[in-house]
């Protein structure tokens, strides 16, 4: 009897210990807020699929960025800054929200895409001996009184490869 009574408490943990086995085991669901249901690999495709969006938005608007330069820097050969992409024979993709500011020396392309959280500005600005380019890359919003020739702040200035 007595190997009967000692016999019990061990079948009953191993019974448990092998049922925390199972569920650790098991694929759990973690979920954010928006992502209720998504499997861990629908995460993964989401999260791959932003990335080379913004990649893309990125190509996109460095290209745009470098011809508005290109063709500011003519414009102002012949005169003064263009106001517009068309006055540059330029025009932007439907899915980028972009602005052109021309204020006396200064001028500068604002492109936003309209997915994403990375906004652009290419600046060129005539300083009284050479004309400065600029391009810049950061997150929005934008103080009303930007300085001409720098980036908005927080913003990160970087090259356009000359292709």
């Amino acid at each position: 009897m007595r190997s009967l009574s000692t016999s019990v408490p061990t079948v009953v943990a191993a019974l448990l210990l092998g049922g925390l086995g199972v569920i650790a085991t098991s694929e759990t669901k973690v979920s954010t807020p928006g992502e209720i249901g998504l499997s861990m690999d629908a995460r993964l495709v989401r999260q791959l699929d932003d990335q080379e969006a913004t990649l893309n938005q990125r190509l996109q608007a460095e290209t745009l960025l470098r011809a508005f330069v290109r063709g500011q820097l003519a414009s102002f050969y012949w005169g003064q800054f263009a106001s517009s992409l068309v006055d540059l024979g330029l025009s932007s993709d439907k899915n980028v929200n972009v602005r052109v500011e021309t204020k006396g020396s200064s001028t500068r392309l604002w492109v936003s895409p309209q997915r994403g959280s990375e906004n652009y500005v290419a600046i060129v600005h005539f300083n009284g001996s050479k004309l400065v380019r600029r391009q810049c890359r950061g997150i929005t919003p934008v103080s009303a009184d930007q300085k001409a020739a720098v980036c908005p702040e927080g913003w990160k200035a970087f090259e356009i490869p000359e292709v």
